[in-house]
């Protein structure tokens, strides 16, 4: 007997049923492997952006630590902010090895109406933290902006080129534009510190202080130092990071049962197509055992045609998952208003065995039963008889 050959048959016999199964197992092997991909590169894109702050510590006016350090990443503008003079003072801590100001704001785009630049202030000491930038200190010698890679792309802006920023209109000479970082940094317009001040009329203020430590061991005594000074809370990056993390697998348990739901769904699609299936071909089973037959053989054939459903459902799944990729990025980017920038579905090889491993294996536990249906029934009666599934 051609196991192959007769399962085709069997799933042509109809196409509508067969055609209804694959397509259950391939949503659920689509929504299995595209939530493993999302867990993937949400966590990393978060990590990417909290790591590019370059810091260790962040000083941030008294309220939601864990919000302002999301805005600050985000790009996002606090209602709060911190006396200038609080820079001095942070540095003056002995364990405090560098910092720099933040002062952080959306203002209409001059280049293009209907849309908000991100402006940031900054010191010098981020020349320092933020290496990747692959640029020193002496940059804002004169004054002018320097222009995320993609902010600069997409208004077609080049080094020496003038841009205009906030409602006085002023304008300022483009000093460098950035490398690509992959970050929110490509979409950021960065001015010294006094300027962004002075564009925002908040004369003195910060809206947070990054900070490296000189021995990362003494954290915790800085953290205490730090935090005496008035209105000043510190989030750490740890912190940061884990209370992401804490939330990521909150959010994962969930989509994670909407998804076995699905599966579930799909193995009952596959029990019920075996079983009709079997009935129809109640018959032939008889018939194959009165000529020699065994139950090992039947109770194979039904095994190798619910593979064949599993398979051609994982491998449209596969298909489907590129295909869909770039509508559920923007599908996350638009009802998640503080997810990162870049791409947040990141998949790796594991997740589409994994897949399809959990698609066969719920295949598996479906055939059971139907294989012991088909397999146990009596060529004598089957032959002569209707048998009730």
């Amino acid at each position: 007997m051609n196991l192959f050959h007769f399962a085709l048959k069997n799933l042509k016999r109809n196409v509508t049923r067969s055609a209804l199964t694959i397509l259950s197992i391939a949503i659920a092997v689509t929504l299995l492997i595209s939530f493993l991909g999302l867990n993937e590169g949400y966590t990393r894109a978060i990590l990417k952006d909290v790591n590019q702050l370059g810091a260790q510590l962040l000083a941030v006016p008294k309220g939601c630590p864990y919000e302002a350090t999301a805005l600050i990443i985000s790009g996002g503008v606090l209602p709060a902010y911190l006396p200038e003079e609080s820079l001095q003072k942070i540095l003056a801590i002995p364990n405090v090895n560098q910092v720099y100001g933040i002062l952080m704001g959306l203002l209409p785009s001059q280049i293009q109406p209907g849309t908000s630049d991100i402006i940031y202030g900054v010191t010098n000491g981020i020349f320092e933290l933020k290496k990747s930038w692959q640029l020193t200190s002496d940059v804002f010698q004169e004054t002018g902006a320097i222009v995320g890679y993609k902010k600069a792309e997409m208004h077609q802006l080049k080094e020496g080129d003038s841009i205009i920023i906030g409602n006085k209109k002023t304008s300022y000479k483009i000093l460098k534009i950035l490398p690509l970082q992959g970050t929110e940094d490509d979409s950021i317009i960065y001015v010294p510190l006094k300027e962004a001040q002075a564009i925002f009329s908040l004369p003195s203020q910060v809206t947070g202080i990054a900070v490296t430590l000189k021995d990362p061991t003494k954290m915790a005594d800085t953290v205490t130092e730090i935090e005496k000074l008035q209105d000043v809370q510190v989030v750490t990056m740890d912190q940061v990071i884990g209370i992401v993390l804490k939330f990521i697998n909150t959010v994962k348990v969930l989509l994670f049962g909407i998804i076995l739901i699905a599966i579930l769904i799909s193995g009952l699609q596959i029990l019920n197509s075996l079983l009709m299936s079997i009935l129809e071909q109640i018959k032939e089973f008889g018939v194959f055992k009165a000529i020699g037959s065994t139950n090992r053989q039947i109770r194979w054939f039904v095994l190798f045609q619910t593979c064949i459903i599993v398979l051609i459902g994982s491998l449209l799944a596969i298909g489907s998952v590129f295909v869909l990729r770039p509508f559920l990025n923007q599908l996350v980017k638009l009802y998640v208003s503080s997810a990162p920038k870049g791409n947040l579905i990141v998949y790796q090889p594991w997740m589409f065995l994994a897949g399809t491993a959990f698609a066969l294996l719920v295949g598996f536990l479906a055939s059971l039963y139907p294989a012991w249906k088909a397999s146990s029934q009596v060529p004598a009666k089957v032959i002569h008889m209707e048998v009730q599934v």
